[in-house]
């Protein structure tokens, strides 16, 4: 997935809630994009339940807040250690499953694409960097809003 990276190229985020159907949609066209243009993508997590904190959410999406939160954690935690390509890989074996298979994103789904891409303890980067990503996230929401 990751193109190759000379000195000369463009480096771009790319913010994304593994929740959302249209970030989804829309990193589909990104890959296809930077990779023919030898960017490097910085995968990013970015929270719809942080922004949407105080709404009144309908409870359809309340239940997918908590693993949609713990995959976010685990972008979080492989960011932190610069990991960004694996970063992208884990969303899309995220993505591949809950956007294309149709499967809620669940423990076993965010297990299934840590392995996918050899992450062995998935869950436990997500609990590691339970406080410290979401507080990031909270924090640099806060400035925008």
């Amino acid at each position: 997935m990751s193109p190759s990276i000379s000195p000369t190229s463009d480096s771009l985020s790319f913010f994304f809630d593994p929740a959302c159907p249209w970030t989804w949609l829309t990193s589909r066209w990104f890959v296809e994009s930077t990779g023919r243009r030898r960017t490097d993508v910085r995968w990013r997590a970015y929270s719809l339940s942080l922004i949407n904190e105080g709404n009144d959410v309908p409870g359809e999406y309340r239940a997918r807040r908590v693993q949609s939160n713990r995959a976010l954690r685990v972008v979080g935690g492989l960011h932190a250690e610069g990991q960004y390509a694996e970063a992208g890989e884990f969303y899309t074996a995220i993505g591949q499953r809950t956007f294309a298979e149709g499967r809620e994103i669940s423990a076993e789904v965010i297990t299934e694409a840590g392995a996918e891409i050899g992450l062995d303890d998935v869950l436990g980067i997500a609990d590691d960097a339970e406080n410290e990503v979401l507080g990031r996230l909270a924090s640099k929401i806060a400035m925008l809003v």
